[in-house]
C-alpha cells in the first residue's frame, strides 16, 4: 500500500491534542454523604455527558480517535496497487479548442473532460510518472513526467478552453516524440473529436453529447446615406428545423430584428436593410440560447472615416509611387498633367512638377521645386555632397543615415517651418504648417540621391505620410479567437494599450513590443490605443468565434469510457472507504452514547 498525500500526515499532532483532553478532563473533589440511593441516576447522566470515560466507558474515546485517524488517512488517499497493466508513464492529453466550450449536462465539455483527468490521476500508481498536455491552437506541455498528484490536479483544475481552432491530431508529433524516449508508457486522449491513434499505445476518451446549436458565420455592411445594410449568414447545425431571432446591435443598443426559421444543416444569409448608422462597431446576436453561446454573437467594426485621397503629380518617379503604395488605409492618384490640377484631395505631392496655381485645400509636398512662391524661395543649383539630417518628427530613426547627394537646390527655411536637411551649410529641404495648410519641401530630385536605396527611406515616406494625413491605424479589422492582432507601431509611438472585451487593459512599452498581440481567446471587441506626439489614435478589432469549431457532432473512438478505467485504474484507492468507515463509526458512537 502506498500513501498518495504524505503531507497530510502533519494532522496526527492532533492525535496527542485528543489524549490531552482526555487527561485534563474535570475532575470533582470527593464526599461522604448518608445514601448513595438518590445519586447514582445522578451520575449516571453525568457519565454520560462526559467526552471521555475510563475502562469500559472509555470506548467512546477509541471510537472518536478511530475516526480522527481515518480521516487523516483518508486525507493521505492510501492507494493498493493490483493491476498487472501499471505503467510507470502516463501521458494526457486534453483538448482545449472552441468546441469543447459546448455545454454538457449543466456543465460544459471542458470541464467534464478535466474531471474525468483528475478521477484517473487519482486512481494511477503511486509510483507512476504524469506528463500532461493541452491540444488547442497550439499543443503545449504543462507538466512533464511529474510524480506530484497535487500539482497534477491543480494544473488540470487551471486549464481553460481557448475558443480557438485546433485538431487534437496535430499533437501526434509531439506526443510520439515525448513516448518514443519512454519504455513503457500510455497516451490518454480527452476530446471530442475523432483522434487518430496511429502507432501510439493510445486511448481516446470521446467528451460530449450532440446538442443542437446554430451559429452565426459572418458578418459584413455597406454604408448608404448614413444608413447601414447588414448581411449575416446564419447556420443550423441540427438534423431539426429550429426557429430563431437575430437582432442587429449598433454597439450596446438594439438596431434590428428579425424571425428565421431554419430547415436542418441549413445555411442561410438574412438582410437588414436602412440600419441607424453613427456606431463604432455592430454585433448580431442569436437571442435564443443552444449548445454553444460563444458562436451565438458576431462582431464587425464600421469604419469611422474615409480613405484619404493623395495625388501624386509626376513624370514617373517609382521610389515614391511603391513607398506610398506600401501605406495601408491610403487612396493614391497619379498624374502627369503639371497643369492645373481638377478635383480635390487630401494630400498633393508635387515631384519635379509645379502647377500653375497651388491647391486651396489640401496639404503640399513640392520636390526638386522649379521657381520660387510666395511661400518660399529657391536659389540656383549647387554641386551635391552629403546631407546632414535634422532631428525632426519626420526625420525619426534616420540620425544614422548616409544621404549623399549629387545636387540640389537651396530653399530658404521660412519663419514657420523648420529645416529637415542641409548640404554644405545651405537648407535644402524644409517642412511646416501656414495658415492651417502643411507643406515640406525638398531642393533636390530624388533620383540624384541615393535616399531611395536606404533601409530608411520606406520609414521617411511612411513618416510623412502619416503626418500630413490623417490615416486609420493599419490592420484588418477581423480576427478570429486565437489570432494575432498585429499592433503595427508608429514610428513615434511611445507605447500601446490593448483593452479586451472584459475591459481589461493590457499596456505595451513599444520599445520592447513584439509585433503581435496574442491575448484574443475572448470574443468580442479589442481597442487598441497609440501613444504618439502627445496624441492618442485609436483602432478596433473585432475578433469572433472560429466558424469551424460550430459544428459539435461527437467523435466517436473505438475504446469506450469503461474500458480506458480498466486499464488505467490501475490500483484501488482506499480513500472513498475510509470516508465510509467514518460515517459508519460516527454511528457506532451515537449507539453506544445512548446505551451508556
Amino acid at each position: 500500500m502506498r500513501l498518495l498525500y504524505l503531507n497530510a500526515l502533519w494532522f496526527l499532532l492532533l492525535v496527542p491534542l485528543l489524549v490531552l483532553l482526555y487527561i485534563l478532563k474535570q475532575r470533582f473533589q470527593e464526599k461522604e454523604v448518608s445514601s448513595l440511593y438518590l445519586w447514582r441516576q445522578a451520575v449516571k447522566d453525568a457519565e454520560a455527558s462526559t467526552p471521555f470515560q475510563k475502562l469500559r466507558k472509555n470506548m467512546l474515546f477509541f471510537i472518536q480517535l478511530l475516526i480522527l485517524l481515518f480521516l487523516i488517512l483518508a486525507l493521505c488517499q492510501p492507494f493498493i496497487p493490483y493491476s498487472n497493466n501499471s505503467y510507470q508513464n502516463i501521458i494526457i492529453v486534453i483538448d482545449t479548442s472552441g468546441s469543447m466550450s459546448a455545454s454538457m449536462d449543466n456543465s460544459t465539455r471542458i470541464e467534464e473532460a478535466k474531471k474525468r483527468a483528475e478521477d484517473m490521476v487519482r486512481n494511477l500508481a503511486g509510483n507512476s510518472k504524469v506528463t500532461l498536455i493541452t491540444a488547442g491552437k497550439n499543443t503545449k506541455v504543462l507538466i512533464n513526467n511529474s510524480q506530484s498528484r497535487q500539482q497534477i490536479l491543480d494544473t488540470i483544475k487551471a486549464i481553460r478552453c481557448e475558443n480557438s481552432k485546433g485538431n487534437i491530431n496535430t499533437s501526434y508529433s509531439l506526443v510520439n516524440s515525448i513516448a518514443y524516449q519512454l519504455k513503457e508508457y500510455k497516451v490518454i486522449y480527452f476530446s471530442d473529436r475523432n483522434v487518430d491513434l496511429k502507432d501510439l499505445n493510445a486511448q481516446a476518451i470521446n467528451i460530449g453529447l450532440n446538442v443542437s446549436n446554430v451559429s452565426l458565420d459572418y458578418i459584413s455592411y455597406s454604408m448608404d446615406n448614413d444608413k447601414l445594410d447588414v448581411m449575416v449568414r446564419v447556420k443550423n447545425h441540427n438534423s431539426r428545423e429550429v426557429n430563431q431571432e437575430i437582432c442587429i446591435y449598433g454597439e450596446h443598443k438594439a438596431i434590428g430584428l428579425k424571425d428565421v426559421k431554419l430547415r436542418a444543416n441549413q445555411l442561410k444569409t438574412v438582410y437588414f436593410s436602412k440600419l441607424p448608422g453613427g456606431s463604432k462597431y455592430i454585433y448580431a446576436q442569436l437571442e435564443k440560447a443552444d449548445g454553444l453561446e460563444q458562436d451565438n454573437r458576431i462582431y464587425t467594426v464600421i469604419r469611422q472615416s474615409d480613405t484619404p485621397k493623395i495625388l501624386l503629380n509626376t513624370s514617373g518617379n517609382m521610389f515614391i509611387e511603391k513607398a506610398i503604395n506600401s501605406i495601408k488605409n491610403v487612396d493614391l492618384y497619379k498624374t502627369a498633367n503639371s497643369g492645373a490640377v481638377k478635383g480635390k484631395y487630401d494630400l498633393y505631392i508635387f515631384d519635379n512638377q509645379f502647377p500653375r496655381k497651388l491647391p486651396e485645400e489640401g496639404n503640399i509636398i513640392i520636390v526638386n521645386p522649379s521657381k520660387s512662391v510666395g511661400l518660399f524661395n529657391v536659389s540656383t543649383e549647387y554641386k551635391g555632397g552629403n546631407a546632414i539630417i535634422s532631428s525632426n518628427r519626420l526625420t525619426r530613426y534616420m540620425d544614422k543615415t548616409d544621404i549623399a547627394v549629387s545636387k540640389f537646390k537651396a530653399v530658404k527655411t521660412p519663419y514657420w517651418a523648420n529645416t529637415l536637411f542641409k548640404i554644405h551649410g545651405e537648407e535644402a529641404g524644409f517642412e511646416g504648417e501656414y495658415k492651417g495648410k502643411k507643406i515640406m519641401v525638398l531642393g533636390f530630385d530624388f533620383h540624384n540621391t541615393n535616399m531611395p536605396l536606404t533601409t530608411n527611406f520606406p520609414i521617411f515616406i511612411n513618416n510623412v505620410i502619416n503626418d500630413m494625413v490623417k490615416v486609420e491605424s493599419e490592420g484588418a479589422k477581423q480576427y478570429s479567437c486565437g489570432d494575432d492582432i498585429k499592433l503595427y507601431p508608429k514610428s513615434d509611438a511611445e507605447h500601446i494599450t490593448v483593452v479586451d472585451p472584459g475591459n481589461k487593459t493590457h499596456r505595451i512599452n513599444v520599445k520592447y513590443a513584439e509585433e503581435n498581440y496574442r491575448s484574443t481567446n475572448k470574443p468580442g471587441i479589442y481597442k487598441i490605443i497609440q501613444s504618439a506626439s502627445g496624441k492618442n489614435i485609436s483602432r478596433l478589432a473585432a475578433v469572433n468565434f472560429p466558424t469551424s469549431e460550430s459544428s459539435l457532432a461527437v467523435g466517436q473512438s473505438k475504446d469506450n469510457i469503461e474500458k480506458v478505467q480498466k486499464v488505467n485504474g490501475v490500483g484501488l484507492n482506499l480513500r472513498n472507504y475510509l470516508i465510509y468507515a467514518v460515517l459508519l463509526l460516527i454511528m457506532v458512537e451515537w449507539f453506544v452514547y445512548k446505551r451508556s
